[in-house]
This record gives structure tokens, sequence and C-alpha cells, in this order.
């Protein structure tokens, strides 16, 4: 995980995702929040990477 600078955020979630995740963080060893925050951060860099990806093959990325 990229150590640095960070905020504080707050975010909605439904019930249902944040105990999933407390599962799965519970069976890995680690704080629920942590366990998103990797998510989170993994995510983002699968995305920067496909974008780069895709610039290099002049098309244009998927909007949400």
């Amino acid at each position: 995980m990229v150590r640095g600078a960070t905020r504080s955020t707050t975010i909605r979630l439904p019930i249902a995702d944040i105990e999933r995740a407390q599962q799965i963080a519970e069976r890995r060893g680690l704080p629920y929040q942590t366990y998103l925050k990797g998510l989170l951060h993994r995510a983002l860099e699968r995305e920067r990477k496909a974008g780069q990806m895709v610039s290099a093959v002049g098309i244009e990325p998927t909007t949400y």
C-alpha cells in the first residue's frame, strides 16, 4: 500500500457491503477500513493503467 499524505472522507455504503468487508478483513487479520482502503487503491490503479493502455491505442475510455 502506498503511504503518504492522507485526507479523511466519509462515504455511505450498503450495510451488506460493510458487513462483507468486515468478514473478509477479519479472515485476513486486517481492520476493515484498512481492507476497504486497499481495495479502493487497487481499483483506482487498475483504472489508471487501463486508461493509459486505452490512450496508447487511441480508444476513448468508458465513462460512468
